[in-house]
């Protein structure tokens, strides 16, 4: 029988929004570890700083399964543009705690950043409305980090946003071959890195790799019109 975590505590009720749990401003400390993820997924730092007037901004987030590889992608609008910015992380420690066998998600293996001009910033904007950014977002979808997703946040026009993809919906449809703007940051991703691309059967591959299955090392979130919540550690 598994343990009741005191820190795992604060983010793990049913569908709870995920308040005061994490501050994106501490990714980079290791024991802040996946706490501090939720908030970056969610763009925290993001919402907090929409207000009318503020540049637009938005957050590509994809969960190529957590454990193995995510990447992050930053992109601020500029008088001339916008900065680009991306952070590539493979391996993973625990929610709650460092563990130095673990690889810290928080030192990215590989950074990079650079401008973009006007046009091609706009046609990534164009391109996210057109998959849907827009919508609210799908409560019947959980984003667990065995899979493969898409989040993205944002501000624009000082309103906060979020919505996400999964590889998979529940229905069984497959998804990310109909989204357009991924292939727009891959051709801006220059950590020359290769995107870890969905595979048949996660949660099975998943198990493979990982048998001592722990709540701090399996987790699902929920995407809500005012931010993420954690929905339920999955073992």
């Amino acid at each position: 029988m598994l343990k009741p975590n005191r820190t795992l505590l604060c983010v793990a009720a049913v569908v709870a929004p995920l308040a005061a749990c994490s501050n994106v401003e501490r990714a980079n400390d290791p024991v802040t570890g996946r706490l501090s993820w939720f908030a970056l997924l969610e763009g925290r730092d993001i919402r907090a700083a929409c207000v009318p007037g503020a540049p637009a901004r938005y957050r590509f987030v994809y969960n190529g399964t957590y454990d193995n590889q995510t990447r992050v992608y930053d992109v601020v609008r500029t008088q001339t543009g916008a900065t680009f910015k991306v952070s590539v992380t493979t391996g993973a420690a625990t929610v709650v705690e460092y563990r130095g066998a673990a690889q810290n998600p928080w030192r990215p293996v590989r950074d990079y950043a650079a401008p973009v001009d006007l046009d091609t910033y706009r046609a990534l904007a164009r391109a996210l409305e057109a998959d849907g950014f827009g919508q609210p977002p799908r409560s019947d979808i959980a984003f667990a980090s065995w899979n493969y997703y898409w989040v993205v946040s944002a501000c624009a026009d000082g309103k906060y946003h979020l919505n996400g993809w999964l590889n998979a919906t529940p229905d069984g449809k497959t998804v990310f071959h109909q989204l357009t703007f991924p292939a727009f940051l891959r051709q801006l991703d220059q950590t020359e890195i290769a995107f870890a691309d969905p595979r048949p059967n996660p949660f099975a591959d998943y198990r493979e790799r990982h048998v001592d299955q722990t709540p701090d090392r399996n987790f699902e979130v929920r995407l809500t019109p005012t931010g993420l919540a954690l929905s339920r550690p999955l073992f």
